[in-house]
């Protein structure tokens, strides 16, 4: 009996050794999902906690280090504080950056440690110490810290990458502290964006300058407009006219429609004014390119066409009469999409200019798109012609049989909505 006992109890440490560690309720295990930066594959130490991906704190800013989401990491033993200063080189390394010390998820526990993000102490990180490091979830990190993060099923690859260095932008995570002298009285301002569920239970944006609550100020320059889901990456603090002495907070929105908008205010020391809202973001978008500004008061980004197909354009925004940023009008607006090869499914009616002498462009026609008017007219090259495509109202294509659509009437089209 006694040797039966302590069979079952060797064979019990030894699944015990052998599982995967259970901490405050959570299983913790080595990861074996590979880890690409910026599309180069790396290696670190990588812990999977309940099915989310951990990293050791000091690893991802050596790894991130000399990028636009470089970050420093500093460590006070007497308050037990680990203060991060982002946008910062990663000056004070402890030396055990990278190493590969084994399978320590027998070590893991829930550690309750104080967080401090650019001086704003952060308790909604989740941390774990393991082997004697700090490991943080690699989403939270993303958002805390301003990088983006996704996944690709096909290699089990976690997918890192770093923000671009962007002229005149101050990019900054999402619920962090922006420094910058916002009215140009030569006094720095302290600006946090942060978001927060309302009443109703969807995330909304708070703002606060120096101490002090602008939310409301933020919505009644909108003339009370929300948001719909502003980005939950990063804001920034711009210079949109070098010459005027005044920066600009920009917050990252996707529209009704799930299109891009910058939000655009000015802070004068006192109040705060809106300038509009361009469409597209200052790094990642969903249509032709990422918004850029020029400098002088004006900005280069896209603009979502009105006729034939979901398409945009890249225009130049401009302040308007009334002091807020549209896209300075065009006579022609050239497609966004190099070579997109259409099939008429439809005999179609093209013109050799607008309102030229029209012909009939019989079904099976292959052409290109070139460009539109965005009001009336869209311009195909056909055997090396010009063919322009009359849509008397806007969304209906003219045609011998009648009005058609654009997606019924050729193949190639991009119809995204």
């Amino acid at each position: 009996m006694k040797k039966l006992l302590a069979l079952v109890l060797t064979l019990g440490l030894l699944l015990a050794l052998c599982a995967p560690a259970a901490a405050a309720d959570a299983v913790v295990m080595a990861s074996s999902q590979s880890l690409e930066l910026d599309g180069k594959a790396v290696t670190c130490e990588k812990y999977n906690i309940d099915g989310n991906n951990f990293f050791k704190l000091r690893d991802l800013a050596q790894l991130l280090n000399g990028t636009g989401s470089q970050f420093d990491v500093g460590w006070d033993e007497e308050m037990g504080l680990v203060s991060i200063s982002t946008r910062h080189a990663y000056l004070r390394p402890d030396g055990h950056e990278l190493e590969q010390r084994g399978d320590l998820s027998a070590t893991a526990i829930k550690s309750a440690q104080t967080v401090e993000i650019d001086g704003v102490v952060r308790d909604d990180l989740i941390a774990w110490n393991i082997g004697g490091s700090n490991f943080f979830m690699l989403r939270e990190l993303g958002r805390a810290i301003g990088f983006t993060v996704d996944y690709t099923p096909a290699t089990n690859t976690a997918v890192v990458g770093s923000l671009p260095e962007l002229p005149g932008v101050q990019l900054i995570p999402m619920g962090g502290t922006g420094f910058a002298d916002l009215d140009g009285d030569g006094v720095i301002n302290i600006v946090r964006l942060r978001q927060e569920r309302n009443e109703s239970g969807w995330f909304e944006p708070y703002l606060t300058i120096d101490g002090k609550d602008y939310t409301e100020a933020m919505y009644e320059a909108r003339e009370g407009n929300h948001f719909d889901a502003v980005d939950d990456f990063w804001w920034a603090i711009t210079d949109l006219d070098g010459s005027d002495g005044l920066l600009e907070i920009a917050v990252q929105d996707w529209g009704p429609s799930d299109d891009p908008i910058t939000v655009f205010f000015r802070f004068d020391g006192k109040a705060l004014s809106y300038l509009g809202a361009p469409e597209g973001f200052l790094f990642y978008q969903t249509g032709p390119g990422p918004m850029t500004l020029n400098g002088d008061g004006t900005l280069r980004s896209q603009l979502r066409l009105d006729v034939f197909q979901t398409w945009w354009a890249m225009v130049t925004y401009a302040p308007g009469d009334d002091g807020t940023y549209a896209p300075l009008p065009q006579d022609f607006y050239a497609s966004t999409y190099p070579d997109q090869q259409v099939t008429l499914l439809w005999d179609l009616y093209g013109y050799d200019a607008p309102g030229g002498t029209k012909r009939v462009l019989p079904a099976g026609t292959e052409a290109q798109v070139v460009g539109t008017d965005n009001a009336h007219w869209v311009k195909l090259l056909v055997d090396g012609k010009d063919a322009w495509l009359y849509l008397p109202n806007g969304f209906e294509l003219e045609a011998p049989e009648g009005g058609c659509y654009g997606a019924e009437a050729m193949t190639g089209l991009n119809m995204a909505d």
